[in-house]
């Protein structure tokens, strides 16, 4: 990561190797997050930046999947059940840490908890990135579809880009 130190300000860790880094990640944020408050787009920066280093994704990737699942509202829940930022399903959970039990109080975390939702949300775009050899077609075509409807759907054409993919792309360019 090269030289730098690390300081705990606010209750959350800064690193100087990673500012400039923090402040991109932290302008596409309040550009795109006009909703939320300065201390809530504070959290998702720090949020998205430490899931990306934990798990080795583009921070800017991270904010387009989460631009396109839930336009940078908090708290929100689909009808099929996904969570949060990230519209987590408590199923995908299950695949990437299976010991967490799914219950309505990780359901209640997923949704409002910003930190936990796009950590596990990002561990579970990794473990997706990682089953599919890094194609990030692929990936977010899963990631939408799910593992097993994505491999049905797409087996005669797996690199077929989706309208989601399309557009996860396209807000990607964006950034």
């Amino acid at each position: 990561m090269g030289a730098g130190f690390c300081i705990i300000f606010a209750g959350l860790l800064w690193c100087t190797y990673r500012a400039g880094h923090w402040a991109m990640i932290h302008n596409v944020v309040v550009r795109d997050a006009q909703k939320l408050s300065s201390w809530q787009q504070l959290k998702l920066s720090n949020s998205v930046l430490a899931a990306a280093e934990r798990h080795d994704i583009d921070a800017k990737l991270l904010l387009a999947v989460i631009k396109i699942e839930s336009r940078f509202r908090p708290g929100l829940r689909s009808s099929r059940g996904a969570l949060g930022f990230m519209q987590v399903k408590p199923i995908a959970v299950k695949q990437i840490k299976p010991s967490l039990p799914a219950n309505k109080k990780l359901k209640e975390k997923l949704r409002h908890d910003f930190a936990l939702n796009i950590r596990l949300g990002s561990a579970y775009l990794n473990y997706l990135l990682e089953r599919y050899e890094g194609n990030v077609v692929k990936a977010l075509g899963a990631y939408n579809l799910g593992p097993a409807r994505f491999e049905k759907r797409y087996r005669k054409r797996p690199n077929k880009k989706t309208k989601y993919v399309k557009k996860v792309l396209a807000a990607y360019k964006k950034m």
